[in-house]
């Protein structure tokens, strides 16, 4: 281990290591070890008291002010707190991707331990993002997040929260180069050797195509996904928007893709049959809270 594990502290629930049904254990798995935070970044990077530079698995930040006016306060409020960590190997700028549990002492009382992603996410100052890893440390993240975009809790509340239909080809393409989720039927999917497309419409050099690269089908497919599987069925992706014949995105892991019914259905005549309501009217919560696009194979048998 790599991290500094100290003598004394409280004692905390040992929560069991995630793992995909093909056994890979998750980037999160290590034993969990005691530190403490020493201070934040103003991107968000969490010093650690044993001299760790660690950024929290599976969320990403909202973009500007809701970063800075709410999430950043939040998270150098506990700067001097016990904590508990999970922590994956370095990534190529030596921060460790880690699960980090809040100690009694810093939540209300009767609140007890409380995962540092997890709350942010469920409150709505964060989104789940697997980022660059195979997969989630934490799939519950998930649920959590949907209870917030239920609730229309922070960024949910606002007009321009980040979850779009994937029938809404302009407001996706005005947004190229930003993260977002997005939901739709699948209409199509082409399947091929180095990568397995989802087409979302009939024009398939206009409506939005997710790409999946051999590595994150791989994992799907062990899942139990299947293309057939797929054709017909709605679906939540999340990423960063591309404009290749259309916009498109890249499941960079398989946990980016969310299936949201439990059995095939028809694609209608009407595309898309996953909500895209937008929030109109919302008060700006931040102000009061504490490689290259890969392009697609110019194939049009792959629909």
């Amino acid at each position: 281990m790599l991290l500094l594990v100290l003598g004394t502290g409280p004692a905390w629930p040992q929560a069991d290591r995630v793992r995909d049904r093909s056994g890979e254990a998750s980037p999160c798995g290590e034993p969990a070890s005691e530190d403490r935070v020493a201070g934040v970044s103003d991107t968000g990077e969490i010093v650690l008291g044993s001299g760790r530079v660690a950024r929290l698995a599976d969320v990403r930040w909202p973009d500007g002010a809701r970063f800075r006016n709410a999430v950043l306060p939040w998270l150098r409020d506990q700067v001097g707190q016990a904590v508990e960590i999970r922590a994956g190997p370095p990534d190529r700028w030596n921060r460790h991707p880690a699960r980090i549990v809040l100690g009694p002492a810093a939540m209300p009382a009767g609140s007890g331990p409380v995962d540092m992603a997890r709350y942010l996410v469920r409150n709505g100052l964060a989104l789940v993002d697997p980022g660059e890893a195979e997969g989630l440390c934490e799939r519950t993240l998930l649920a959590a997040e949907a209870e917030a975009r239920r609730e229309r809790l922070g960024l949910w509340a606002e007009e321009d929260a980040p979850l779009l239909p994937a029938s809404a080809t302009g407001a996706l393409r005005e947004r190229v180069g930003a993260f977002a989720i997005v939901e739709g039927r699948v209409r199509s999917v082409g399947e091929r050797e180095r990568r397995t497309y989802l087409n979302f419409g009939s024009a398939w050099a206009e409506d939005f195509t997710v790409t999946i690269p051999k590595r994150s089908w791989a994992i799907l497919a062990r899942n139990g996904v299947s293309a057939s599987g797929l054709r017909g069925r709605p679906v939540r992706v999340r990423g960063v928007l591309e404009e290749w014949n259309g916009p498109a995105l890249t499941l960079s892991a398989a946990d980016a893709l969310e299936i949201l019914d439990r059995a095939p259905s028809p694609v209608s005549a009407g595309g898309p049959g996953a909500s895209g309501s937008r929030h109109r009217g919302a008060s700006r919560w931040w102000q009061d809270a504490p490689e290259v696009p890969r392009g697609r194979d110019q194939d049009p048998t792959r629909r």
